[in-house]
This record gives C-alpha cells, sequence and structure tokens, in this order.
C-alpha cells in the first residue's frame, strides 16, 4: 500500500506557506514560521527610497521579497556624501543580519531601485530563528553570508584590527571558524594553553580569576567584545576561565594560523602586536601585583586600588569658580576634551561631582556592545577610544551621570521614509541570488584600510592615568577639590 503525502504544514496561499517558499526560511521550523509572520511586518518602499543608512544602530533584518535594492557604500574620498556603488539585492536575499546579531552599525546603506516589498523582522525574531535547534538550516545559510560579506566587517570594529586592510581581514577570515558555546560551558580555563582568539557576535560571558580560595568576577563579555588576545602574543596558559552565561555564538581565529597569515604581512603584524602587547599591560596583572592584591584582600583593604571607589570632591565653600581645574583637566588630555564637570550630589557645602566611581560591576561596560569599556590591572574602568563607536548605549547605563558624548564633528541628520504599505503581498517571485556583482572598483577599495570615521566619542573622568597627578586637583588655587572614599565622608558628616 503506498504511504499516504504528508499533510502541508501550512494552507496553501497563506502568509505561512508564501514565507516558507523563500529559500532563506525553506528549513525553518514550522512554530518559527508562524511567529515570523505574526511579529514581522510587510513594507513596501516607492523607488529610490533609503531602508538604512550606513552607520545607524538599527537591529532589524531584511529580507527582499519583491523589487531590487542597492548597496552603496560612503567614499569620503571622492568628496564629501559620495557613495560607491557595491551591487544590488533582488528577490530572495536578505541584509541587516550583523545589526541583528550583534548591534553593530549599519555597514552599507540599501536604497530602493525599484518599488520594493520587504520584510522586516525585529531583531528577537530573527534570534529566535537563528537559535532555533530545530531549523539549523536557517542559522547555516546566516553563517554562510556572513562569512563572505560581513566578516571582515566585523572583524574591523574589533580595536585590535582597527585601520587594517579590507584584504588582510578577508583572508583572516578564511582561518576564522564559527563556534557556538551553550550556558554555563567554559570557552577557556584558566591554566590552559592560549591557542586562538575569540570575538563575540551575540550573547554574554564572565571572566573569572581564582584567587587563593575565591573566585572574582573580573570582567563581563557581550556583542563585539574580544578576548584571548594574549594567545597572539605568546605561549603562556590563560589567565583566567570565561564562561557562557547563555548561548554564545563566536568567531574563533586559532593562534597557529593567525600568525601564518601575519607573516605575510609584516606591517600588520608589528601593528596587532602592539595593539595586544598594550592590553597586556594596562589588564593584566603581574605577579608581585597579584600577590599584593591578595595581601591587601586578606586584611580587609583595597590598597591595590587607591583611586578606585573614591569620589571627587569640591568644597563649595573654597571654590572661587576660576575654572583653572577645568582649564587643567584640558590641557591634561590629547584630545582636549574636559572630564570633569561640576554637576553631581550635593551634600551640605561639598559637591560630589560625576567622576566615574569605578564600580565593582560597571553598568556601563554591561551595556557596551563594541567591547570599548574595559577594567585595568588596578580596577580602574576606562574607554578604549579606538574601539569606542559613539553609539551612546554607555551613557544612560551609568547610574551617576558619570558618561557623556563628546562631538567630534557637526553633521546632520537624516531618517528614512518609507511609502505607505500599497498591498498584501499575493504571491512570492521566484528567488534570485545577487542580480549584479561589485564593479571592478571594489577591488581597489580591499586594499584601503576598513573603519569609518565616527562623529562622536563616550568621555569620563580617566583619573589622569600616566600622571603623578590629577590635573583637577594639582590645578585648583584653592586647595578646593580632593578624592574621598564616600563611605568615610558619610560617617564624618
Amino acid at each position: 500500500m503506498a504511504a499516504a503525502k504528508p499533510k502541508p504544514a501550512f494552507e496553501e496561499g497563506s502568509p505561512e506557506s508564501m514565507i516558507a517558499k523563500i529559500e532563506l526560511f525553506e528549513m525553518l521550523a514550522p512554530k518559527m514560521i508562524t511567529g515570523l509572520v505574526a511579529e514581522s511586518d510587510y513594507q513596501v518602499f516607492a523607488p529610490k527610497a533609503r531602508i538604512c543608512r550606513e552607520g545607524e544602530y538599527t537591529a532589524i533584518f531584511y529580507v527582499v521579497l519583491e523589487g531590487l535594492v542597492g548597496v552603496y557604500k560612503e567614499a569620503p574620498e571622492d568628496g564629501e556624501g559620495k557613495r560607491k556603488y557595491l551591487g544590488s539585492l533582488a528577490n530572495g536575499a536578505w541584509f541587516g543580519e550583523m545589526s541583528a546579531m550583534s548591534h553593530a552599525p549599519r555597514s552599507a546603506t540599501i536604497v530602493t531601485e525599484a518599488e520594493t516589498v520587504v520584510l522586516s523582522v525585529p531583531r528577537h525574531v530573527f534570534m529566535k530563528c537563528y537559535s532555533d535547534p530545530k531549523s539549523p538550516g536557517f542559522k547555516d545559510k546566516i553563517d554562510e553570508l556572513y562569512r563572505d560579506r560581513a566578516m571582515a566587517n566585523h572583524l574591523a570594529s574589533v580595536s585590535l584590527f582597527r585601520g587594517v586592510g579590507t584584504k588582510v581581514l578577508k583572508r583572516i577570515g578564511e582561518v576564522a571558524e564559527l563556534v557556538v558555546f551553550r550556558k554555563g560551558q567554559h570557552i577557556v580555563t584558566e591554566g590552559e594553553p592560549g591557542d586562538a582568539f575569540y570575538l563575540v557576535r551575540t550573547g554574554h560571558a564572565k571572566v573569572v580569576k581564582k584567587i587563593g580560595d575565591q573566585e572574582k568576577i573580573l570582567a563581563w563579555l557581550c556583542e563585539n567584545s574580544f578576548f584571548g588576545e594574549l594567545a597572539l602574543l605568546n605561549d603562556d596558559p590563560r589567565g583566567s576561565t570565561v564562561t557562557a552565561v547563555d548561548r554564545m555564538d563566536l568567531v574563533r581565529i586559532p593562534r597557529d594560523s593567525f600568525l601564518a597569515l601575519l607573516d605575510e604581512f609584516s606591517e600588520v603584524k608589528e601593528t596587532v602586536l602592539t595593539r595586544v602587547k598594550r592590553i597586556f599591560e594596562e589588564e593584566v596583572l603581574t605577579d608581585d601585583e597579584r600577590e599584593a592584591k591578595q595581601r591587601a584582600t586578606e586584611i580587609g583593604t583595597e590598597l591595590e586600588v587607591i583611586k578606585a571607589g573614591e569620589a571627587l570632591v569640591i568644597d563649595m565653600s573654597k571654590c572661587t569658580h576660576c575654572n583653572m581645574c577645568v582649564e587643567g583637566c584640558i590641557e591634561a588630555h590629547d584630545d582636549r576634551i574636559p572630564r570633569i564637570g561640576k554637576r553631581g550630589i550635593h551634600y551640605g557645602d561639598l559637591l560630589l561631582t560625576s567622576s566615574c566611581y569605578n564600580c565593582a560591576v560597571p553598568d556601563c561596560m554591561l551595556a557596551c556592545k563594541f567591547g570599548a569599556i574595559r577594567r585595568d590591572r588596578r580596577g580602574q574602568v576606562h574607554i578604549d577610544d579606538e574601539a569606542c563607536t559613539g553609539c551612546s548605549q554607555c551613557e544612560p547605563a551609568c547610574p551617576y551621570g558619570t558618561i557623556h558624548m563628546q562631538s567630534l564633528v557637526d553633521s546632520g541628520g537624516m531618517t528614512v521614509v518609507a511609502s505607505p504599505l500599497s498591498r498584501f503581498i499575493s504571491t512570492i517571485p521566484g528567488l534570485s541570488k545577487l542580480a549584479r556583482k561589485a564593479p571592478p572598483e571594489e577591488e581597489a577599495a580591499a586594499e584601503k584600510p576598513a573603519g569609518k570615521k565616527k562623529l562622536r566619542t563616550a568621555v569620563k573622568c580617566d583619573l589622569c592615568t600616566g600622571r603623578a597627578d590629577m590635573a583637577c586637583i594639582y590645578n585648583c588655587p584653592c586647595g578646593a577639590i580632593d578624592r574621598i572614599d564616600p563611605s568615610i565622608l558619610l560617617e564624618s558628616r
């Protein structure tokens, strides 16, 4: 007796059945398709409408259902406001996966070349589909295109590779591996050999170090953070354990393959290893420092972190408002951006200014999606200017208002305007690959350094790192400024 044909998952002609015919969604579990249709939107854009703009921080994933869109990158070398055409995407193609996965800024501007219908998928829906164990085909397709189209751009967002040419980044991407870790899994373990460098695509992890009989959390990692960079520098064992606190998708770059590649590009190798060494010197304790920190902990005081945890206090009864503290702060920093502000918490005649408190669990560090906020070996939280993209996610996360965004250039805002929804889709056209390949100019652009000039940066008090004194305290002629432990301050009042 002939076997009965399997019953279709969806009624023919329904939105679910039409979505299921799209190549990208063919292997999605029926439950995922039902949720996709329920929570996503159909949008119709008129010709020459901009769907998204390079540099924007939006996290919607798009699939072209009907029409044609062009992909453009800014080309400041050709003049202000100039763009370079990279290619076109037709029916069935998709874009925006990197922004949806890692909150990265849009890497290109997408403009419609004809009336275009797109399916806009919210980030949380996209991540459900990507992480669904019953829909591995969807993840495989996204990862395949990520490796071909987006990995080089993602690597360029890491401060370690800032300024490295696109051609080199693509070669690095060829030796990289895409790996997944489940909640509770150790990605690297303290004491084991360092054999790879990791870049976080999605998920969160905690960095833990064993000190005596106790474990201390050193940092939290999120999208676009990286770790294991010391494996690129030497053969020392891992200095800490990194554990996934939820599902994590990572880019793993094996040490030996990476160094072999850099041997081909000696100038790039020197740049990368110099940055690794800087991170090592800033953030990793020496054996003597570790022992001193442990002794300090045992006697109940953090002597190793002399400045961390203290408040910058101005005695307003002494302050003459001469502004020498601000002028001194400006002179102390090469970018001439002041870190001190005369705002904060008033306590009698004292003003606890909005200076960084170097929190034990910094909310700003947890909010940063680009690994730009880090903790050095003294416990001081600092902003890596090379990694900061100016996205401003850290500013509202700080409960004390110590971080502010500093404009670097004047810029005008632009908004995306779509034509109103004109009709629901009755049929899905046949799918196709890229309509056209990128023009020859793209090959020439591959030799140019990757990256994009940012419009603003996050700044906060850095306790005048590298100086023997703090500029604001040193330059105050009235002796009105000092750093005081807030708990001592409260006990004395």
